[in-house]
Formats: structure tokens, sequence, C-alpha cells
């Protein structure tokens, strides 16, 4: 009881700090690698794939079987008068029963003799394949290539999830961003307010005026109300994606307001350093390695096997007999047998060369897919690569706009204080602004997930 108190205690803790503590995007890239269930998926698969490749490695081993076998027959399997076992026609196989009788060879004539009415047969037998047409090894390297099929799966899910967080991350700082700007015109709109409000009791406004500042700070009010609702939304998603319970009061760090740059690579060479191109050469590969145990499905097999047993035939005579014999010596006896079995499949041809002919079409799909897929992502890296260039752009442009609308507000201030100018171009200089401001967070962001995304794109698997 008092380890389940303390591990409360722990955990309430663990919460309480984390509700204190402002998370970084390296934390979250941490978090989501050790509770994306993405992630963790992919390297169970990884596990089930070198489990496989163990299963195909036990295939050069010989494969060793113990039997044991008990039965009781309703009737005898083996039953035959006496004067039968003289009988020159008599399989050899049975000769023993003739020694069995010759013992009792006064009494046998009116007996009947029955042999293998229950018994125990065990044995312990093992087989080694010698050949097969190379469908161990082919097996083998099959199981191989699953291994690195899983590897590179893994590394795309944990680069994917990792990109995911980010832009989770960064729609909550986007969004946070934009309240602060909202806010900080709602300041500015309240002194403006308070301005007008003294013109008017003045005389030297209309109320008019400050009707028109009062619906401004109403939108205004709206608009803060749903980006607290968005936000609420970004954080629980961010937190969903990197596994931990949604903090209402987690806090983010901000980012550089510098923007990001991308160095161009070349094209064909990110292309094929992309681990979806590398999926597409392991599937390719597997496509040749199961033509390969198609092929070997048509080969000779042999197979070399080794059995040893011990058998007990429990066979009375017939209790009916009026003389009942039984040799022990001749019903239990142990016995091995080493053999060597090699198939020719004949008839097997014909369907053989038409599962050669599917795994050339399929191998020949394969070729097509990886030739298809490369011209793609070859544009999908040029087009990430102009988006990166494309949105630099637009942050210096926009950060230049939002100084000249800061400028022009400043500007609109003073000129209404002198007269020159009316509250509708004070509110027409704030919505510039506001706009520019939103404008130049959202490039930011646009920025750095286009440069995320290039480098995703043109990053070697590890």
């Amino acid at each position: 009881m008092k380890r389940y108190f303390l591990t409360i205690i722990a955990g309430l803790l663990s919460v309480l700090s984390l509700s204190s503590q402002t998370l970084s995007l390296d934390s979250c890239f941490a978090l989501a690698r050790r509770n994306s269930y993405a992630i963790k998926t992919a390297k169970l698969d990884v596990e089930e794939a070198q489990e496989v490749k163990k299963q195909a490695f036990t295939k050069y081993f010989p494969q060793v079987a113990a039997t044991a076998m008990g039965y009781k027959a309703f009737d005898p399997l083996v039953e035959m008068k006496a004067e039968d076992l003289f009988n020159d026609k008599l399989p050899e196989t049975l000769d023993f029963l003739k020694s069995i009788a010759s013992l009792v060879e006064s009494n046998l004539p009116n007996s009947i003799f029955s042999i293998m009415s229950q018994g125990i047969v065990a044995q312990l037998g093992a087989v080694q394949p010698i050949y097969l047409g190379g469908r161990i090894v082919n097996g083998n390297r099959l199981a191989k290539v699953g291994i690195d099929a899983a590897k590179t799966k893994e590394f795309i899910a944990e680069r994917d999830v990792l990109l995911a967080v980010e832009e989770s991350y960064w729609i909550v700082v986007d969004l946070e961003a934009k309240r602060q700007t909202v806010e900080a015109v709602q300041k500015l709109l309240d002194t403006v307010h308070n301005i007008v409000g003294t013109a008017v009791n003045a005389g030297l406004a209309v109320q008019n005026d400050l009707l028109e500042i009062e619906l401004r700070q109403d939108e205004l009010a709206a608009q803060k109300i749903r980006l607290n609702n968005g936000i609420s939304l970004a954080r629980q998603a961010l937190c969903q994606s990197i596994g931990i319970p949604y903090n209402e009061n987690l806090k983010l760090e901000d980012f550089n307001k510098v923007s990001a740059s991308a160095s161009m690579v070349d094209t064909k060479s990110a292309v094929q350093s992309r681990p979806e191109y590398s999926l597409l050469e392991i599937q390719l590969k597997a496509e040749r390695l199961k033509r390969k145990m198609t092929l070997a499905e048509s080969l000779p097999s042999v197979i070399f096997g080794v059995t040893y047993g011990y058998a007990n035939y429990v066979s009375p005579f017939d209790p009916s007999a009026k003389y009942q014999f039984v040799d022990i010596d001749q019903k239990r006896f142990m016995n091995g047998l080493v053999g060597l079995t090699v198939t020719v499949p004949i008839t097997g041809w014909w369907e053989t060369s038409h599962k050669l002919k599917q795994s050339d079409i399929k191998i020949k799909k394969a070729e097509l897919q990886k030739s298809e897929f490369a011209e793609k992502m070859e544009l999908q890296t040029t087009q990430a690569f102009n988006s990166t260039v494309e949105t630099e752009a637009l942050v210096k442009q926009y950060s230049s706009s939002v100084t000249k609308a800061a400028e022009n507000l400043r500007l609109a201030r003073l000129n209404y204080k002198s007269g020159l100018q009316t509250v509708t171009d004070i509110l027409q200089a704030q919505a510039l602004y506001l706009q520019a401001q939103n404008n130049l967070i959202d490039a930011r962001i646009e920025n750095r997930m286009a440069v995320k995304k290039y480098e995703a794109y043109t990053k070697a698997q590890r």
C-alpha cells in the first residue's frame, strides 16, 4: 500500500513539474521517439522480421522428431490356425511364428494363434536436407531482406512522426504568436478608445467614432476566442503525438525570428539516398529471390534421414484356445533405418514454368514502379527546395510589410491627434498592421517546415 501511495505521489509530482516547464522542440522529439505508437509498431516489425530470419536459419540443421504410439485392436491384426503355421506359403516375415509353434507342436492343432492385438511403438528420427534447389539459402536471404525492409520502414516512420510533431509544435507557436498580436492591438485600441472617449466628452469628436472603435474591439475579442479554442485543440494534438497527458498550461519555446534556409543538393543522388528509394530496391531484390525459390520447386531434392525405434507387440494367444504361449523375446525389438531420398519433379515443370513467367512479370512491375517513383521523388525534392526559397523570400517581404504597417499605424495615430485623419483611418491602419503580423508569423512557420521537409527528403538513412 505504501509503495502504491508513493507511485501516485511520484506521478502527481511529474505532472506538476511538466506543467511548470516549457517544452522545447528537442524534448518533444525525445518524447515522440519514446511514446509514439507508430514508432513502437515499427520497432516491433523489426523484431518480428529478426525472428523470421532466425526461423529460416533453423532450416540448415536436421529436423528431429520423436514419435510414440500405443494401440489396442478390437480384433488381432494377424490371426491364424495353428496348422497354417506349417504352410509353406506362409510369408518369410512370420518365420518366427514357426519357431514358436515348434515348441508346442503337439498342442497347436487345436489352437488359434493371434498377434498384434495391442502394442507400443516409439521412434526417434532425424531428417537433414542435402539439396533443395536453393530453397533454404534463398529463404534465408529473403528473411534478411525482410529485416532490411523493416528497418527502412522504421526509419521512415520515425521521420514522418517527427515531422508531424514539429508541424503540431509550430502550429501552437503560430497561434500563440497571433494571439499575442491580437492582445497588443487590443491594448492599442483601448488607448485609442480612451482618447476618443475624452474627445467625445469634450465635444471634439462624434459618438459614431467611439462606436466604430468598440465594434472593432468586439471583433478582436471574438478573434481571440477563436484563437484560444484553436490553441487548445493544437495543444491536445501535440500532447497526443508525443504521448503525454493534455496540459492547458503547457508552454512551448518560441523560435528564432531569423528565417531558416537550405542548401541545394544534387536531386538524383538525394533521391537515391532516400529510404523510400531503398525500400523500392529491397522490393525488387525480394521479387528476384522469390523467383529463385520458385525455380527451386522444379529442381531435384536430396534428403538424408535416419530413424531408430522400439516396438513391443503384446500378442498373446487367443484366450479361448486350449493352450496359450507368449515368448517375450519375440515380441520386443529395437531397430534402425538410414535412408537417402532423391526426388525429381517431372510433371511439376509445366506448372513451375507459368509460375516463373508470373515472377518475371512481378519483377518487371517492381522495376517500373522503382523508375516511376524515382521520377516522382525527384519532382517532390525539387518542389521542396523551391518551397524553401519561396518561403524565405516571403519572410523577407512580410518583415518589410510589418515595418511599413507599424510606421503607417504610428503616423495615423499622430495625424488623428492633429486632426488630419479620422478614426476610420486609424482602424484601417490597425487592420493592416494585424494582417501584416499574421502573414509574417505564417511565413516563418511555413519557412521552417519547408526547410525541415527538404532536409528530410535529402537525408540519407542511417
